[in-house]
């Protein structure tokens, strides 16, 4: 079971974490807990609250465990790393927790692996067993300088770590890598790029820690992260290189002597920064058109030079007639009137994604990206979708709007700030 953030590039503090209430009986195991601000929190001071919990993997939270007044935690067989603090304990006068971290696997937390504090009164005749644990190290003043307690404080109760395990874990296998993206998109071998951005993906490694990751376009290392919070990225300057295909390797290496390393090839991606013409073909008659690219000239004399009229719509005005020496816009669907079929060159830069404002409720048109694209609305409903097609007439659309093509969309429960998106439908 995981329990963690949904941000694409998560952080601690993301969520509050997992609380248990006064009086709780808890028991925990084989879960993932996360980017929390404390990934199990037993907060309360008057009550008994009991943790019971094994298998554990415990990261990138602030607190990895926070045990306050009348606590009674065991959790064995664990991993608590890449936390602030490991394992955080506190008592509250003469109520204080009664704590066990054992058997697991406690280490590379950036400020304590265990940390004890107190409020009120001391509690130095406490002892806290942290016994056959791995810590990171097999050297003895190593571990105790990563743990605060009655050896840095005499109010404070006393972490018993001996013995202590001196082998680090058994671990022969590589990160775990996932949500790769690029810009924000999930990218997949064969896809097009078509602007310069930033890839990144998620890599977490349960026994040994994550060391780094390594990019490499067509062989040749570009990049080296080594980020500690899961997040690695590469910014890849499309400019800098040619149109063509590029294979990208990623390889993930993990902390363990061994360096475990998994590795990802996306391959036959295509870079095509200087976008081909887009070319499109109407028929004589009334068509809905919009923009299949964001022209270099968007003046309709430009785009459309021998169209016969043109008209946009407006809510509260209707059909709106566009001049020659004015712009059309992108996003926005236009009905067109030629004599003939004409067949239009169109140069400009790809439309992959865009933003209407919804003021209200009710009809307005639209138009497509420079590919197949999907409508998504934000703080309204969208009613129905039709698109037109001369001798069909109206037809509705339930999956993608085609490029150049004009629609008409019905929108319902416009609230304040209400937008649709438009975006590629990758």
């Amino acid at each position: 079971i995981i329990f963690t953030s949904l941000s694409a590039e998560p952080a601690a503090e993301d969520w509050y974490g997992i609380v248990l209430a006064s009086e709780a009986i808890a028991n925990l195991s084989h879960c993932e807990i996360a980017y929390a601000d404390i990934g199990i929190s037993l907060p309360n001071a008057a009550d008994l609250t009991t943790l019971t919990a094994s298998h554990l993997f415990i990261h990138h939270n602030n607190d990895g465990v926070y045990a306050y007044g009348l606590s009674n935690v065991d959790i064995d067989q664990s991993v608590l790393r890449d936390n602030v603090c490991g394992v955080q304990v506190r008592n509250h006068g003469d109520r204080h927790p009664t704590v066990a971290v054992h058997d697991g696997f406690i280490y590379a937390n950036s400020e304590y692996n265990i940390k004890v504090g107190f409020s009120y009164n001391a509690w130095n005749t406490t002892v806290i067993d942290a016994t056959n644990n791995w810590w990171g190290t097999q050297n003895e003043l190593e571990i105790a300088e990563t743990i605060w307690d009655s050896q840095d404080d005499g109010n404070l109760g006393t972490v018993n770590f001996d013995p202590w395990n001196p082998m680090p874990p058994d671990d022969d296998e590589g990160p775990v890598l996932s949500n790769l993206r690029f810009n924000g998109v999930a990218v997949h071998s064969g896809d097009t790029l078509t602007q310069s951005g930033t890839l990144t993906l998620h890599a977490i490694d349960i026994l040994s820690g994550m060391q780094r990751v390594e990019f490499y376009v067509d062989g040749e290392l570009q990049h080296i992260d080594y980020n500690n919070d899961g997040n690695y990225r590469f910014d890849w300057d499309l400019a800098a290189i040619d149109d063509g295909s590029y294979d990208i390797t990623i390889k993930a290496f993990d902390n363990h002597p061994n360096a475990n390393m998994t590795e990802v090839i996306l391959e036959n991606i295509q870079v095509i920064l200087t976008p081909p013409d887009v070319t499109l073909d109407l028929p004589s008659g009334w068509s809905m058109v919009s923009l299949p690219v964001n022209p270099t000239d968007k003046r309709l004399k430009a785009v459309f030079p021998n169209a016969v009229v043109v008209y946009g719509y407006e809510k509260g005005t209707g059909y709106v007639r566009i001049l020659n020496n004015e712009e059309l816009e992108v996003g926005k669907g236009y009905w067109i009137l030629l004599a003939q079929a004409t067949s239009y060159t169109i140069p400009g830069q790809p439309i992959d994604s865009y933003i209407l404002p919804a003021n209200e409720d009710g009809w307005a048109m639209i138009g497509g990206g420079t590919q197949p694209a999907k409508v998504v609305s934000h703080e309204c409903n969208i009613g129905v979708i039709y698109g037109y097609t001369q001798g069909a007439g109206y037809q509705r659309v339930t999956d993608q709007l085609e490029r150049g093509k004009g629609y008409w969309i019905l929108l319902n429960n416009v609230a304040g700030g209400a937008t649709i998106s438009v975006e590629t439908a990758y």
